[in-house]
C-alpha cells in the first residue's frame, strides 16, 4: 500500500444524512471537523427518541399513534 490519496469506500456523510431524512427522520448533525458534509466521513450515528404522530385507521374511525421516524444523531469528520 503506498501512500497514494484514500479512496472512498462509501457513500459521503450528505447524501447518508439525505436517505435517514427521506425515511421520515429528523437528523441532527455532530460536526467535527470544519470540512464540507460532501466531503466528510461519519464517525457515528445514534438513534435518539421517536418522532410519532396519530393517523386514521382502515375503518378512518379510530386514531393510531405511529411511529414515523426517530430522531437521529450524526456525527461527521
Amino acid at each position: 500500500p503506498g501512500a497514494g490519496p484514500r479512496r472512498r469506500t462509501s457513500v459521503d456523510a450528505q447524501q447518508t444524512i439525505a436517505q435517514l431524512e427521506d425515511q421520515g427522520n429528523r437528523v441532527i448533525v455532530n460536526r467535527q471537523s470544519s470540512s464540507p458534509l460532501s466531503d466528510a466521513s461519519i464517525v457515528g450515528i445514534r438513534q435518539g427518541s421517536p418522532i410519532q404522530e396519530y393517523t386514521w385507521d382502515l375503518q378512518r374511525d379510530d386514531r393510531i399513534l405511529e411511529t414515523v421516524g426517530h430522531v437521529i444523531f450524526v456525527d461527521v469528520k
